[in-house]
Parts: C-alpha cells; sequence; structure tokens
C-alpha cells in the first residue's frame, strides 16, 4: 500500500489512516516474524516518525509520550538492522574488489560477520526486545485515534513541508563543515524525512516527482555510506577477526575509498536539490500545491 495521501479525505484524516495503517504492518511483521520483519518494521517506523516530525510543527509537545516509544523501537530495530547491512554491504565491497584480497580471505571474513549476526539473532534477550516493540507499536496505533491533530488546509502544506527542507538543508551544511560519519548520518536521516513528507504530500503535488526521486537517490547514498562505517566499525571490534587484523586494515582502506566516493557525489546532488533558500523552495512548493 502506498505511503501517500488520498486526495478524497482530508489532510488530518489521511495523515492519521496512514499512521495507523503502517504501524499495524509493522507490528503484524514482528508478529508473524519472516526474514524481512525488521527491515519492514524499522522502513514503517521510519514513515511514521516522518509523519509525527510534519505534525509537531502544528502542535509541539503533543505527541511526546509516542515520539519516545517511536524512538526506542527504532533504536531496537536498527541494531539488527545493521547486523544485517553489514553483510551486504560486505559482498558489495568484494564486489566492487575482487582481486584485492584472496576468495579464501573474503570467505573466512564473511563467515565471521554471519556467525556474529547469528550470535545476536539467537540471544532471547532480542526476541524479548522484538516482542516489547510490537507490543509499543499497537500502543501508539491505539493512542492516534486521540491525537489532537487540527484540521489542516492545503494552504499550510508549503510552511509545513519547508520545515524538513530547512533541516535538510542545515544539516548538509554542518556535513560539509565537519564531514564525520555522525554529521553526515544526522543529514542523511534529515534528507529520509524530508523524502518521507514530499512522498505523503505526491498526491497534492504530482510535479514534484523528479525531485521525489532525486531525493531517494541522496539517501541512498548516505545510508550507504553510514552501512561502511558499520562495516569499518565491526569489523575492528569482532574478536574473532583479530587474528586478521592486515587484512582487516586493508578492507576498512577499500571501504573507505568507497565512502569517499560516494561523499562526492552526495555532496553534489545534495548541493543542487538544497541549493535554494527554504523561503524559495517554500515559493515553489506553493506552485506545485497550485496555491
Amino acid at each position: 500500500m502506498a505511503f501517500i495521501l488520498n486526495t478524497q479525505t482530508s489532510i488530518r484524516r489521511g495523515l492519521k489512516h496512514i499512521v495507523r495503517r503502517e504501524l499495524w504492518g509493522a507490528s503484524e511483521s514482528l508478529r508473524r516474524n519472516e526474514g524481512n520483519a525488521v527491515h519492514e518494521a524499522r522502513k514503517s517506523v521510519k514513515n511514521v516518525r516522518a509523519v509525527v516530525t510534519l505534525l509537531q510543527e502544528i502542535k509541539t509537545d503533543a505527541f511526546e509520550k509516542d515520539t519516545r516509544r517511536l524512538s526506542s523501537a527504532g533504536q531496537t530495530l536498527s541494531v539488527l538492522r545493521d547486523a544485517d547491512a553489514v553483510i551486504a554491504t560486505f559482498d558489495h565491497l568484494r564486489a566492487h574488489f575482487p582481486k584485492r584480497l584472496s576468495e579464501s580471505t573474503y570467505a573466512i571474513v564473511r563467515q565471521q560477520l554471519v556467525r556474529s549476526r547469528a550470535r545476536l539473532i539467537r540471544d532471547p534477550r532480542v526476541r524479548r526486545r522484538l516482542v516489547h516493540v510490537a507490543q509499543s507499536l499497537r500502543a501508539v496505533r491505539r493512542s492516534v485515534k486521540r491525537w489532537p491533530v487540527p484540521s489542516i488546509p492545503v494552504s499550510e502544506g508549503p510552511a509545513l513541508l519547508t520545515h524538513g527542507y530547512r533541516a535538510s538543508r542545515k544539516a548538509m551544511k554542518r556535513a560539509q563543515t565537519s564531514p564525520s560519519p555522525l554529521a553526515l548520518h544526522r543529514w542523511r536521516k534529515r534528507v529520509k524525512t524530508l523524502w518521507y513528507q514530499l512522498r505523503v504530500a505526491h498526491s497534492l503535488t504530482p510535479s514534484l516527482g523528479l525531485e521525489i526521486r532525486r531525493l531517494k537517490q541522496l539517501e541512498t547514498w548516505l545510508g550507504e555510506l553510514h552501512d561502511l562505517f558499520v562495516l569499518q566499525t565491526t569489523m575492528r571490534d569482532d574478536t574473532g577477526l583479530q587474528r586478521m587484523r592486515a587484512d582487516v586494515r586493508t578492507l576498512v582502506a577499500m571501504s573507505s575509498a568507497v565512502q569517499t566516493e560516494l561523499q562526492r557525489k552526495s555532496f553534489a546532488l545534495g548541493g543542487r536539490l538544497l541549493a535554494a533558500r527554504p523561503k524559495a523552495f517554500r515559493q515553489r512548493l506553493r506552485r506545485a500545491f497550485s496555491l
């Protein structure tokens, strides 16, 4: 089901419907515990948090309790998602540099990463946390009916969405000044929130389709940057790889080379997408909303 407003209903009702649907999907994924349950649940939680961020511009403190629940759920799901992402990122790095290390070295490192993930998944504490996450998401879903969301006229859309644009632009400038993994990750989160919010409004602003797709590309590159950093940290800290320090240093150097290129592309694309001042972006949105 699309993460998008239905033009036949009010914005207030549509946003609540989207949130409840996403939370139901997330809790059901965790209940079924299928192979991609964590990934799907985490994606839904991020969708919901983007909507809540939008609503907080109207009612600043109205969603504080549910915001804490969603934040806690997201943190738990992120740990498990990173364990999966580490292996996928390692496979991409191996494909990018197929001859840099021997096949046997690649196989040994990957096997250790898989073992570490398996230990995490088997930990009974992890399963209890996932059960708690599912319960929290169901609690938030019940709470949505009581959210004090006022009527939101279409004319307020540009101003609301400009907050996310401004936050993305500021985060990019901070990352340009000091491109640390933390600064780049914060920029990615702001870009992802803006992307989600524009997707929600896409039925009202069909002319923004290209911009939405480009934001998705930017978020993807920034996500790959973060995943490479997580891979580097995991390999350095994994006690099972302590005997392969020279190989780990080589792998870290390989991933750093890929990060440099991703960072270059991200700043180039971000510079184009986020070049306009917020006031100019709001005016462009007003045209897109036909206001």
